[in-house]
C-alpha cells in the first residue's frame, strides 16, 4: 500500500471554510490595468535614429506636414515631431496627438514612413531600437520619488543638478524629472528592443547579426 501526499502552499493561508469566498483574479487583469494607468499619462515619446540632420531635412518635406519651427513638424494627423540633435544623429520627439492611443499609432505610422522613404530601418542603431516614453505623473518632491523607488526595489538611484532622479527599475532605465516650471514630475522610462535580422549578410544597411547554419527560431511575441 502506498500513499501520495499532495501540497497546497494556499491551505496554510486560507482556511476550507473561508476558500469559497476568496475571489481569484487572472494576472493578466493586472496587466490591463497598467497598461491603461500608463496610457492614461503618457505625454510624448522620444525615439533614437540613425540619421544625420541633413538627411531629417531633405526627407520630411516628402512627408505630409508643415514645419512650424526650426526641425519642429505637425502632421496632417495632428501629430507634432520635433528634430533634435543627439551626438552625430538625430533623436525625434513626438507629441500633441488627440490621445495617448493616437499618439503611438501615428507615430509608428510616421516611422514607417521613414523607413520606405529611406529604404532601411532609421530606428536601427547597434541591433537595438531605442524608445523613451514620457509620462505625467503626482510627484512635487525627491523624498516622495525616493521613497516610492526604494519600495519597488530600484537601483543604483541617484539624483542630478538638474533636479532630476535617476534609477534603474525592472531592467529599465528611468528618469524622474521637471520640464520647464512645472512643479510636478514627469517619469521617462527607456525600452530598448533588439532586432535580428535572419538570412541576410553582414553587408547589409543596418544588419549586424548573422547566422551562418541557423535552421529553426522561436520567439516570443506580445
Amino acid at each position: 500500500m502506498s500513499i501520495t501526499l499532495m501540497a497546497y502552499p494556499m491551505a496554510f493561508l486560507i482556511s476550507p471554510e473561508e476558500a469559497k469566498n476568496e475571489k481569484l483574479r487572472k494576472a493578466s487583469d493586472n496587466v490591463v490595468l497598467n497598461e491603461q494607468v500608463a496610457n492614461n499619462n503618457l505625454r510624448s515619446i522620444r525615439v533614437l535614429t540613425n540619421l544625420e540632420y541633413p538627411t531629417v531635412k531633405s526627407m520630411m518635406p516628402l512627408i505630409q506636414c508643415t514645419e512650424t519651427a526650426s526641425g519642429v513638424y505637425t502632421l496632417y494627423s495632428g501629430l507634432n515631431v520635433n528634430w533634435q540633435m543627439h551626438g552625430k544623429y538625430c533623436i525625434a520627439e513626438l507629441y500633441g496627438a488627440a490621445s495617448p492611443e493616437v499618439l503611438q499609432s501615428e507615430s509608428e505610422a510616421f516611422f514607417r514612413d521613414l523607413d520606405t522613404i529611406a529604404g532601411h530601418n532609421v530606428r536601427l542603431i547597434d541591433s537595438s531600437e531605442f524608445f523613451y516614453y514620457n509620462y505625467s505623473t503626482s510627484y512635487t518632491s525627491m523624498k516622495e520619488i525616493y521613497e516610492k523607488l526604494k519600495s519597488e526595489g530600484a537601483n543604483h538611484i541617484y539624483s542630478t543638478g538638474d533636479d532630476e532622479v535617476i534609477a534603474e527599475l525592472n531592467g529599465q532605465n528611468i528618469k524622474y524629472y521637471k520640464s520647464g516650471s512645472e512643479p510636478i514630475y514627469m517619469l521617462e522610462v527607456e525600452q530598448k528592443v533588439t532586432i535580428l535580422n535572419i538570412g541576410m549578410t553582414g553587408d547589409v544597411q543596418g544588419t549586424n547579426v548573422t547566422y551562418g547554419h541557423l535552421t529553426n527560431l522561436k520567439i516570443k511575441t506580445n
